[in-house]
């Protein structure tokens, strides 16, 4: 089953003609060509082992290691640039989980604690809870984005879809590269690798990155830090094949600080506030903030929030070929995060909301695969097995500025905090066969079964202010509180009462499938039509309550999505033209939504809930197009329509249904990139649209994001086979536009608005050896 041959890098073009970079299996250095026009086929991961793009029954997008370079694209929240019908934004501000959405399924949720819907796999080693999703692009093969279901082949939580990252593997070649850039908000970059063989089939390579920069917006309060972040990453590989076996090591650590990103403040009170004066000084919130500017990215904010990340971690991947058609695949991986990322939730000079999100994991995996490979079928067999421990330490702290003072009910001047333990198993066992009917038919089916469990166990204190009535060590004791010792005058002193301490779990089993059937024409091009069932298991959503009766129903159940595709890829070689497009339609039960309601605690903010809301429906089509029409020019295109993308909710007040726009899920998503090269010169253009959508399910016209276009850039001048310099924009038009806006108008009369950067330019120096 081993495919001698080293695949170097190079300059391709995706099916036929696109830019891309193939897989490399082995230690030589001898290229697959395709045909004598000398082009080389993308090969893709949807069936967890290469396989060329035009011949897999998925949507799948591509970036390939020139587009993550070119349009200097930092990090996997940066993956919806050419992504039709994808979405990915930062959410509560960079450090916090990513919010994903492909196809309009989504969890929208900073809570540390959860799984999405949508799989982040690095390496083939996937990465647990949504920790562990911000992962950055440096010294990057390739990255895949996988539609729909993918619970056949794939570990856990994959409902949505899959993100495959692959990093660059150990060569026979000795090499190496360094980077050095520079930009605008003190921006810098330093990163390299190098790869060093020891023998003829063996190697190491090393690779590190350093970023360090500002955010784009400038806060204007006298005594806050300029927001931004430092982050170190490294990672040491080794490889080697021998005649029937190979092996892949990585090690791996992540060490990021700096200050987090203030949101700005939408308030929504004034005379002349309405939706479209929204984040001018004509509004303000409850207290009369409001960002003291009309410029998009100045703000005022009392900002102190220290961002921490520390991870590590390895894995191991071990391939033996038993026989000439039979293969054993092991995946073993294993990480460690520890991350700290305070906030600031009133967004104004003074005190009034504020906390932090504190977690420690440790997630272990483990696949093992037995591939069978013969002429007629190909057939996988194999079992999957997760651990993930999760420590949560946050706390919010309420209206500190105003204890004491009578203008708010001492009840409402609250820190509440939080010590949460959960631990998560899971088991799944899968099978998959792909079978040749005849020259032109295929086959595959493919079905799993899964078994998770949740343990939790979540403790609440609170810390407040009480009347000096009740300052006595037996009252406090009889009431489950203890003097914590401030005073607040002479009437009141602070104390410390337990809030809830609970006990629970939450267990799923769900037996899954895959079918697809492929035509293959004579010209090699197929039509196909896909049904696939997606399953993400239930939990324990340990966010930031207020009161007991809300923890006790925080648990959230099950949910399925059942997928149907019909799909084509086609290609004109005369044209030098490649398309894949796909009609998909999801039926969706028991959808997870974060939803944000108001607290049945009279004056606490508003709760974050994650349930289980009743059926959503979506259907809508992916089309991309790659080509090359002129000598040096190659141009691709995508195109996501959701017309539907609507899932029914339930009033808390009214229990009335209801059937709303599902949370980020933009009607139309249109991206578009052009690369052309003339000489020593190559220029690189990318464009992406987002037209309208909600930043929740209640479809508040201030909790939304007007349709907007970014414009990315990149020329780089080619010195000779060592030396590139290359001048780099990020939204290069300055497009305002948010990545998230959190509704607290019943708590503070305002929203939180995390803004997305504006342009950003810079230059990289390359020198490769």
């Amino acid at each position: 089953m081993r495919k001698q041959g080293f695949l170097t890098l190079s300059t391709l073009i995706s099916g036929v003609m696109y830019h891309s970079v193939v897989s490399a299996e082995g230690l030589d250095e001898t290229q697959d060509k395709m045909d004598s026009a000398d082009i080389e086929i993308i090969k893709v991961h949807s069936e967890r082992q290469p396989k060329e793009l035009k011949y897999v029954a998925n949507s799948i997008s591509i970036y390939t290691a020139d587009d993550i370079n070119n349009f200097n694209l930092k990090d996997s929240t940066d993956l919806s640039t050419l992504s039709p019908n994808v979405k990915i934004t930062q959410n509560a501000a960079e450090g916090t989980p990513p919010a994903i959405s492909i196809r309009g399924v989504s969890l929208l949720d900073y809570n540390t604690a959860n799984t999405a819907p949508v799989a982040v796999y690095v390496d083939d080693i996937v990465g647990g809870s949504v920790n562990n999703q911000i992962v950055n692009l440096f010294d990057m093969k390739q990255a895949e984005v996988l539609k729909g279901p993918q619970g056949t082949l794939f570990g856990r939580n994959t409902t949505g879809g899959a993100i495959l990252l692959y990093s660059q593997t150990p060569t026979a070649k000795q090499e190496g590269y360094i980077t050095l850039g520079a930009g605008t908000d003190q921006y810098q970059k330093l990163e390299g690798a190098y790869n060093l063989p020891v023998s003829e089939n063996s190697a190491f390579r090393l690779a590190a990155s350093h970023i360090d920069y500002q955010y784009t917006s400038e806060n204007q309060h006298p005594t806050s830090p300029q927001a931004g972040l430092m982050q170190n990453n490294y990672r040491l590989m080794f490889k080697t094949e021998q005649q029937n076996w190979d092996l892949l090591v990585k090690l791996h650590a992540e060490d990021w600080k700096g200050i987090v990103k203030p949101p700005a403040n939408l308030g929504v009170m004034g005379e002349n506030c309405n939706v479209s004066t929204l984040g001018s000084t004509n509004c303000f919130d409850a207290f009369g903030f409001n960002t003291g500017s009309n410029d998009f990215h100045k703000i005022n904010v009392d900002n102190h929030s220290p961002h921490e990340t520390d991870g590590k971690g390895a894995s191991i991947h071990f391939n033996w070929d038993i026989t000439n058609n039979l293969q054993l695949v092991s995946l073993t991986g294993y990480n460690s995060l520890q991350r700290y990322s305070a906030f600031n939730c009133d967004a104004s000079p003074s005190d009034f909301c504020n906390g932090a999100l504190g977690v420690d994991t440790d997630t272990l995996s483990q696949e093992l695969r037995l591939l069978l490979d013969t002429d007629q079928y190909k057939w996988t067999n194999g079992v999957f097995y997760l651990s993930e421990k999760i420590e949560q330490d946050n706390f919010n702290d309420i209206f500190r500025d105003l204890r004491g003072t009578g203008l708010v009910p001492n009840a409402f001047t609250t820190l509440f905090l939080y010590d949460n333990q959960l631990e998560t198993n899971a088991y799944s066992y899968f099978s998959e066969v792909d079978y040749q009917l005849t020259q032109k038919w295929s086959l595959a089916a493919g079905a799993r079964y899964t078994d998770e469990k949740t343990q939790y166990h979540t403790v609440s204190d609170v810390d407040t202010v009480l009347d000096n009535a009740l300052n006595d060590e037996q009252v406090l004791a009889s009431i489950g509180c203890e003097n914590s010792g401030a005073t607040y005058g002479d009437d009141y002193f602070s104390a410390k009462c337990g809030n809830w301490n609970l006990n629970g779990e939450v267990a799923d089993t769900h037996l899954s499938g895959n079918l697809s059937l492929k035509y293959t024409t004579a010209q090699q091009d197929i039509f196909y039509y896909r049904l696939a069932s997606g399953y993400k298991s239930g939990g324990y959503n340990a966010g930031l309550l207020a009161s007991k009766e809300e923890a006790e129903s925080s648990e959230y159940g099950a949910e399925e999505l059942l997928a149907h595709e019909v799909g084509t890829k086609l290609s004109w070689q005369t044209w030098h033209t490649f398309v894949q497009g796909a009609l998909f339609y999801y039926d969706y039960r028991n959808q997870q939504v974060f939803q944000n309601r108001e607290s049945k605690v009279e004056g606490a903010p508003p709760i974050q809930v994650l349930d289980n809301v009743g059926r959503s429906e979506i259907y809508g089509i992916d089309i991309d197009v790659f080509t090359r029409p002129l000598e040096g020019l190659t141009f691709r295109a995508g195109i996501g329509y959701l017309p539907k993308a609507e899932g029914t909710f339930s009033d808390e007040t009214t229990d009335i249904e209801s059937k709303r726009r599902l949370p980020l899920a933009s009607r139309w998503n249109i991206n578009a990139q052009s690369v052309y090269e003339v000489g020593a010169l190559k220029f690189n253009l990318n464009v992406e649209h987002q037209s309208e959508f909600y930043f929740d399910q209640n479809q508040n016209p201030y909790a939304s994001q007007q349709s907007f276009t970014v414009w990315n850039g990149a020329v780089t001048y080619s010195f000779n086979q060592h030396l590139d310099l290359s001048l780099w924009g990020r939204n290069l038009t300055n497009v305002e536009y948010s990545h998230l806006k959190f509704d607290l108008v019943n708590f503070l009369g305002m929203l939180e608005d995390f803004r997305a950067d504006g342009r950003r330019v810079g230059l990289n120096l390359t020198y490769k050896i």
